[in-house]
């Protein structure tokens, strides 16, 4: 390539990263401020090397018109300016020009730009979503597969959590009566607030799941309807969020996608890594993993394989208990000390408890002396306990 071609197409290129630059986030009086300070440093100015570099790959690799890449180009020009932003603040390098024009907190505030560096990354990934021509299939495929395993309708109202951008949200919005959206970061909402504006019945509210009472939540937003939950689980939080909404009698169901793994783990007749909560969690509902999802249905792609998994509030227990209380304090007690057998962390769990009567009482349900927790199944501890409770 000459360099007067070479010349010819970077500017092409730049010029049109520029006009298209310029439609980003120019409406929107409810977030006008946000959005100038947004704005003013996405527009400053810079060779634009990165969009330019990926029109030219897009143009090589034989896309009839480049100009169709231009959304995914210029999301790659948001996420430096985002990091710009926050490099230069006091805490950071504290910088006071950019590009020969005063930083974003001089001109805006520290609090602003912030905000306006943190909303900066989502949007780059709202503009990938949503390109053109990108396949509807790939784009919204778990937000549908996830919406309709969920059973919602007319008369449930459904609590989401980490909606994103919206995709799942949109689809529950159109089959539930209510939804009600947990999210925990606010770089989303003036995305949300955008997306989620066809929808009356959605509402989102900020705040961290682990830390809200979903209880109350439920109680408050859902009068008159069947409580649901549907989500996409981030692998961390998936069993402290399960235990909440497990503890939750008013909830019907839940429809998760998560990790192939820890679905299994979770669906097992028996305790796992996971400790006994999986006992506790089909003791509370039946559970199935209804169908696996490919890596290649995510944008971008995971390493994992995910699973969506349904639990459905059960009418009655699966196993009879005396006492339910002591039935809950047994199988925990079971899985305190790791790599101990039952004997061993049940006495340690149970003060008071005479060793020879626990070691007796797993005799008498057909259990060799050396078993351990997480062997057990639900209706062997339900079998224990009560042993137990014959020898207290």
């Amino acid at each position: 390539m000459s360099e007067q071609v070479f010349q010819t197409r970077y500017e092409t290129y730049r010029t049109a990263v520029e006009s298209y630059l310029e439609t980003l986030f120019a409406g929107s009086p409810d977030w006008r401020d946000l959005y100038e300070s947004m704005r003013y440093s996405l527009l400053a100015g810079g060779k634009r090397i990165r969009p330019v570099l990926t029109l030219e790959f897009a143009r090589l690799a034989g896309l009839a018109d480049w100009k169709t890449a231009l959304p995914m180009a210029c999301a790659l020009e948001l996420v430096p300016t985002y990091s710009l932003i926050h490099d230069d603040l006091p805490c950071m390098d504290n910088d006071d020009l950019r590009r020969g024009k005063p930083t974003n907190h001089k001109v805006y505030g520290e609090t602003l730009a912030v905000l306006a560096g943190d909303a900066l990354q989502p949007e780059a990934y709202r503009l990938i979503l949503t390109a053109p021509g990108l396949d509807e299939s790939r784009r919204a495929a778990c937000g549908r597969i996830l919406a309709e395993a969920s059973g919602a309708d007319a008369g449930c109202g459904v609590l989401e959590i980490g909606p994103g951008i919206g995709p799942l949200t949109s689809e529950l919005a159109q089959r539930a009566g209510k939804v009600v959206s947990i999210e925990l970061d606010r770089a989303l909402l003036p995305i949300l607030a955008e997306t989620m504006a066809p929808y009356s019945n959605v509402e989102i509210v900020p705040g961290d799941v682990t830390r809200l009472d979903l209880k109350a939540l439920i109680d408050e937003k859902f009068a008159g309807l069947r409580p649901i939950v549907c989500a996409n689980l981030p692998y961390n939080i998936t069993t402290p969020v399960l235990t909440a909404l497990t503890d939750i009698p008013a909830i019907e169901s839940v429809t998760v996608l998560i990790q192939k793994e820890a679905a299994q783990r979770l669906t097992s007749a028996k305790g796992s890594a996971d400790g006994a909560f999986p006992l506790r969690l089909q003791y509370e509902m039946e559970t199935e993993c209804l169908f696996d999802v490919p890596p290649e249905k995510f944008l971008p792609a995971p390493k994992v394989t995910s699973t969506v998994l349904r639990c459905v509030r059960r009418k009655e227990p699966p196993v009879a208990v005396r006492d339910e209380a002591f039935f809950f304090r047994v199988i925990k007690g079971a899985f305190l000390l790791r790599r101990k057998t039952l004997s061993n962390s049940l006495s340690a769990a149970l003060p008071g408890w005479d060793k020879a009567a626990i070691a007796d009482a797993i005799a008498a349900c057909g259990l060799p002396a050396s078993v351990r927790g997480e062997a057990l199944t639900l209706t062997e501890f339900a079998a224990l306990t009560d042993a137990l409770a014959e020898r207290k």
